[in-house]
Order: C-alpha cells, then structure tokens, then sequence
C-alpha cells in the first residue's frame, strides 16, 4: 500500500530513550497522584503529538518509599500491561535500578528474566541524599517520597538514609576483600 506524501514534509520517529519526565504525570506536584495507566495514556498523547513514536520510560526503583518504591514500579509494570494495547507509541521500560536496593534484586531479576525490563540502568543516589540531609535541603526529596496517605517525618529520613549508608559501606569493605556475592 502507498501512500501519496507530495507536499509533506516526511520524517522518521523520534525515539526517546531518558523518559523520566514520565514521573511528572504520576505526580504533578508533592501530594498530587494520577491512576498510572491514566498517566500512561496521556503521555501516550503527548508522545505521539510531539514526534515521539517510541519511549523508554524511566522507572527509578529506589529504597525510597513512595513514587520510586518498589510497590510503585509494581504498579507501573501493571498498569504498562493493562495500557499498552491502548498506547500508539511504541512503550518501553526503562529500569533505573539504585544499587542499594538490595531487597528488591530478586525480583527485579524475574522481570529481567520475564522480558518486562527493556533497558536497564544502575543508579547509585545514596551520597546525594546524604549531602542533601546534612545541607538541611530535602524538599524535593520529601515531596517525591509521600504517597497519597503518606507523611515521612525528617527523622524517617534520617532513619533511611543511615541504613542505606551502613550497607554501601559494608559493601564497599566486601568489595575491596572480595567477599561480595549475590
């Protein structure tokens, strides 16, 4: 089948491979949640609107609780299912997986195995927040932490934050006498 393009201005798709603005349509502002596939569908939109024909969304899965939980990429892997034959961008998931989420790597390795991660990156964030707490500087971290019932208090954080810096130096001591093992 042909189709006559004269006088069009033809162009391949775009394909995006850092989709993490995808984050903006789950939670627009601190406290603000969107039903994932709701969000799938209209960045779907503004995907196709703007060029795109193939997205990698960007998917953090984090020690953190709230939007970059592992109960939230959960959801996402769900929500991507239910949505996907309804999406006319080629949809895709890209894992950003933090280092310390140690509690979350078997079952992030069955999706792996599943085909349900198509791109997969390893982030290491935990220096960043330190810095942030004792900079006193936490806004932003706090806002993407609460889920629409929850309220982390500074000192959760605090909490957090020292137990996910105990393991990286545990693990960094392994590391170095070669003792690290899955």
């Amino acid at each position: 089948m042909a189709t006559d393009a004269g006088g069009y201005l033809v162009l391949p798709g775009i394909v995006d491979l850092h989709g993490d603005a995808f984050e903006r349509q789950l939670m627009p502002r601190p406290g603000v949640h969107f039903a994932p596939v709701s969000a799938l569908l209209e960045t779907d939109r503004q995907l196709l609107a703007n060029g795109i024909t193939t997205a990698y969304h960007g998917v953090t899965l984090s020690w953190e609780p709230g939007l970059r939980s592992i109960e939230a990429a959960r959801q996402f892997l769900a929500a991507l299912t239910a949505a996907r034959p309804r999406l006319g961008a080629g949809t895709r998931l890209h894992l950003r997986f933090e280092c310390f989420s140690l509690d979350a790597v078997e079952e992030v390795v069955g999706w792996i195995e599943a085909g349900q991660i198509d791109l997969l990156a390893f982030n290491e964030h935990t220096n960043d927040v330190a810095r942030d707490i004792r900079r006193g500087k936490l806004g932003t971290y706090l806002g993407r932490t609460r889920g629409p019932c929850e309220c982390l208090r500074i000192a959760t954080i605090h909490s957090l934050a020292s137990a996910v810096h105990s393991t990286n130096v545990r693990l960094r001591s392994n590391f170095r006498r070669g003792q690290c093992s899955r």
